[in-house]
């Protein structure tokens, strides 16, 4: 893991929230650790300085400060969808689905027109869940049940930070965070939730890229068998690999003539 790397985890004292915010954050805008950090202390001095923020401890306000990163860059992109998230925040920690908003059609008076606007354009709503999640807030909103969602937040944020230092072209340090997400999916979900051949994926993507073939077609057939028992063997993510694996092996035909 690179210097830029292993001071964002100290600044966030290793706290898989807080680190999920984070990544999601530096995936979507495409920024570097080194322009993140640079971003964090910042917050953290306009939070933090001169003011009276009462008895919190480090790890409370290093989440605050990535939550408030998270939710200005939503305020700036979408009110609406800064509306929502702050609705989200009163429910309960699941999922929230279009259906829930029927009860604004129903009685439209009572409700408020940005409410009213997407209740009646689910389209609309998708497009503004799939903006908060993106951002990183699904790392707030996790479903509960058996699973440790500690290993789960933190599976999502080393593979976002995965994502992004492949994006980066830093193939060494993308190989070392999605192995470390690929352990906490297979902890936490198991071998064939979908998150966790997405990481296998991934990683297989990268060894090819990197010339070993040998390597990426095993982790491919990994991934096949994960998606197949996820998705079946007709998705199109099953279908994918496959197409990824026949490629690899005209590569490696091509190669050895």
């Amino acid at each position: 893991m690179d210097d830029d790397a292993q001071r964002l985890l100290r600044l966030l004292g290793g706290l898989p929230l807080a680190l999920a915010q984070a990544a999601a954050y530096m995936g979507e805008l495409n920024l570097h650790v080194a322009s993140y950090i640079r971003l964090y202390e910042q917050q953290w001095d306009e939070l933090f300085r001169n003011t009276d923020s009462g008895p919190l401890d480090y790890g409370t306000r290093s989440v605050r400060t990535t939550w408030t990163i998270s939710f200005n860059a939503i305020e700036t992109r979408d009110k609406t969808a800064r509306n929502l998230l702050w609705l989200w925040a009163f429910l309960d920690n699941r999922e929230m689905w279009h259906s829930l908003l029927q009860v604004a059609r129903n009685d439209q008076e009572q409700w408020p027109k940005w409410l009213l606007d997407i209740a009646f354009n689910e389209v609309r709503f998708f497009n503004i869940a799939t903006l908060v999640t993106r951002a990183g807030f699904w790392a707030w909103n996790s479903t509960g049940g058996e699973c440790n969602i500690e290993d789960i937040t933190i599976g999502h944020a080393t593979h976002s930070l995965g994502d992004l230092y492949s994006d980066q072209g830093q193939l060494k340090e993308a190989e070392t965070m999605y192995q470390r997400a690929l352990k906490g999916y297979e902890k936490a979900l198991g071998p064939d939730h979908t998150s966790t051949p997405d990481t296998v994926h991934n990683l297989s993507t990268l060894y090819e890229t990197q010339g070993r073939l040998k390597e990426a077609e095993a982790i491919y057939q990994r991934a096949l068998s994960g998606y197949s028992a996820a998705l079946g063997s007709s998705h199109a993510k099953s279908l994918l690999v496959i197409e990824n694996i026949a490629s690899l092996q005209l590569a490696k035909g091509s190669l050895s003539l």
